[in-house]
């Protein structure tokens, strides 16, 4: 398959979206008291919505399944982990480094409701797989009894 060279529009892009993500880290309500304590990376995500789910998939090589934690909290998903160096014997000087180690977050906002019971996740070949399904419009109605007090 043949690729295509990076351009100018392609560079804007990249730095759109670095902002973007600094803007969310450092405005987002939960994080700055976090800033201020260990830092934490993002790890690469791509949240695809169908008709009847959300799906988030997210690239976690070199993290164990059990050093995961994910929790839904109303129309946000939050993941949360660690990824443990492994530091090599013998090496004297790294010349690049690109691999994220230590903790992990990331905050997932949903926009629609969603059946918190009926959420999934798998784990394979380093990829977190989680779906979740949306809420059907029926699942919000209830159905209220009338209390007869005349008998």
């Amino acid at each position: 398959m043949p690729t295509r060279k990076r351009d100018f529009f392609d560079e804007i892009d990249d730095m759109s979206a670095g902002m973007e993500r600094l803007f969310y880290r450092f405005f987002h309500p939960i994080l700055p008291l976090k800033m201020l304590s260990e830092p934490t990376w993002q790890p690469l995500t791509d949240i695809c919505e169908t008709d009847e789910a959300f799906i988030v998939k997210m690239d976690l090589a070199g993290v164990r399944a059990t050093d995961v934690d994910i929790r839904l909290d109303n129309d946000r998903l939050l993941i949360s982990g660690v990824r443990p160096e492994q530091p090599a014997a013998g090496i004297k000087a790294h010349h690049q480094m690109e691999i994220n180690y230590g903790r992990f977050e990331r905050i997932v906002l949903l926009r629609a409701r969603v059946s918190q019971d009926q959420i999934s996740a798998s784990y394979d070949n380093g990829f977190l797989t989680i779906t979740i399904p949306k809420r059907l419009p029926y699942e919000d109605v209830t159905r209220v009894e009338i209390l007869n007090k005349e008998g």
